[in-house]
């Protein structure tokens, strides 16, 4: 038997612990591990830290990117924004920088939304190549405002009844304030109420309102429920059913005019008549299947159609730019929960000259101030020797706003042959009407020929502000009665009275149209009754 020395049997010892420990934890429990030096890389500040916007409004971000870890070089940079409505838009400008080592190059972020896009929660993602690498940083966006639904998504219900939803608005992103809330429908006929119409929305709370919707015709509809607040605003659409036990009769379906000619680049309107048959009291809904070289659209295309009677919806057919000459034969159909019926017309597409008349609008944004009323000229012009009586009516969009109408003056015009004829729109807004954008369209007919105009007007605030007057000059006798300076909240007049010849200062403070006006007494540039505009 071996004996070992104590010596030994201390070193043996000690080698059998070394390797149990290499064998159990690996050689770098010995070994000291090599960290890799960091890669070049770029850096992100911003300010704001968060972006807010609400919808139609725009916002930029200042940012810098700096070097890292010896970056330097040149930077491509683009902006994407996953998942975001065509109505969102980012840029980045300028899209290309050098970054100096050590150092840093400003870029802005450009952020543009619409009056429709979604409120939430958004990410920017900047993506910046250089020369070596690729490096992506996201910078987070919020659009404030609120979303609005739905429950039940859709309504069925008898022609004897009614049918309802429940409409609830959510604030996002802490939105707080007034919302209006307004129907409309894709048929003619129906009636329909949202109540309550306005509420006040709280901040990150929600409110509702009930939909009731009614039709004595059977058929299928939507109706679309827009929500507005602070200039901008959502929807919600409903698709509707109306049935009933007795029978739902039939229909015919034909055109005015069943022939037409038309130049490339240019429209016609064609009036499509439904009329009941067998007593039907029903809902229509046009169609047309699509038309080479010709663009349409139908309104509106569904119709209601009183036992008996008839309806009316327009189909406008647009001839392109570069559409071949020749005839072209367009099928219009009519559809109701259980018959369908078709006729046709056809269109001739000629590079002819064809008598036609066309419309504008000056101006084509109107201003109108609550409580008050503001027009523009349309004017209507023969082309190609077009001539007759034309007739004008005028609608706006989004419908159902209340303390809006619209008038034609005069409404109907005597065209003549290459000449041109006008009429004044006039706009009115109440003083409760709702400060926000409105489309509208004048449409002129005569015979079966229809043009329209389309153009914008806006509801804005009344003026605000101060207006002072003050008196100077040699001769002026002020009395006791005639201060040296008075002023007047707006809107409102402010007036004085003057002695002799002075000179007369107004200082205006907001955004109106003032006008000076002298008694009969009085000589001097005031009675030249000029309109002064000033802006603060």
């Amino acid at each position: 038997m071996r004996v070992y020395s104590t010596r030994k049997f201390a070193t043996l010892f000690g080698l059998s612990v070394l390797i149990a420990l290499i064998v159990a934890y690996g050689i770098a429990v010995i070994v000291p591990s090599i960290v890799p030096a960091p890669n070049p890389s770029v850096g992100l500040s911003k300010s704001p830290s968060l972006l807010r916007i609400v919808p139609g409004a725009s916002g930029t971000y200042s940012v810098s990117l700096r070097s890292e870890n010896g970056f330097s070089g040149l930077l491509k940079l683009a902006t994407s924004v996953p998942n975001a409505p065509n109505s969102l838009k980012v840029d980045v400008y300028p899209q290309e920088v050098s970054v100096p080592l050590g150092g840093s190059a400003n870029v802005t972020l450009n952020v543009a939304t619409s009056p429709v896009t979604p409120a939430g929660a958004y990410s920017i993602v900047l993506n910046e190549t250089s020369q070596s690498s690729t490096h992506t940083d996201t910078v987070p966006l919020n659009v404030v405002g609120f979303t609005a639904s739905a429950n039940p998504t859709s309504i069925t219900f008898p022609t004897t009844s009614t049918g309802k939803s429940i409409l609830t608005v959510t604030s996002v992103n802490g939105f707080s304030g007034q919302i209006n809330l307004f129907a409309s429908s894709s048929a003619s006929g129906p009636t329909f109420n949202v109540s309550p119409n306005t509420a006040d929305l709280p901040q990150n709370g929600n409110v509702t309102s009930v939909l009731t919707v009614q039709s004595s015709a059977q058929g299928r509809f939507d109706v679309t429920v827009t929500v507005t607040g602070n200039q901008f605003y959502q929807s919600v659409t409903l698709p509707v059913t109306a049935t009933s036990s007795t029978s739902i009769g039939d229909f015919n379906i034909t055109t005015i005019p069943t022939y037409f000619s038309i130049n490339p680049g240019n429209f016609r309107n064609v009036i499509v008549k439904v009329a009941s048959l067998n007593g039907c009291d029903c809902l229509v809904t046009i169609s047309v299947p699509g038309i080479a070289d010709f663009a349409y659209g139908i309104s509106p295309y569904i119709v209601e159609v009183p036992p008996g009677g008839t309806a009316n919806s327009t189909l406008t057919l647009s001839a392109g730019q570069n559409s071949a000459p020749g005839t072209y034969q367009v099928t219009v159909t009519g559809t109701t929960l259980s018959a369908s019926h078709s006729t046709t017309l056809n269109a001739t597409i000629t590079t002819q000259p064809v008598a036609d008349m066309s419309l504008q609008a000056n101006p084509n944004l109107v201003s109108v101030k609550q409580g008050s009323s503001n027009s523009t000229v349309i004017t209507i012009q023969s082309i190609t020797g077009f001539s007759g009586t034309v007739s004008l009516t005028s609608s706006f969009y989004p419908t159902g706003a209340s303390g809006i109408a619209l008038s034609l003056n005069p409404a109907s015009v005597q065209l003549s042959a290459n000449s041109v004829a006008t009429s004044n729109l006039t706009i009115t807004a109440t003083a409760n009407a709702p400060l926000q954008g409105f489309n509208f369209t004048v449409t002129a007919t005569s015979g079966t020929l229809s043009r329209a105009v389309y153009a914008n007007f806006q509801v804005i605030q009344p003026s605000t502000g101060l207006m002072a007057l003050s008196t100077s000059g040699g001769g002026l006798n002020r009395g006791p009665s005639i201060p040296k300076l008075v002023s007047q909240p707006l809107p409102g007049t402010l007036s004085v009275s003057v002695e002799a010849v002075a000179v007369i200062a107004v200082a205006l403070t907001g955004s109106f149209v003032a006008r000076a006006v002298a008694s009969d007494n009085f000589c001097g540039y005031l009675g030249e009754n000029r309109p002064r505009t000033r802006t603060g």
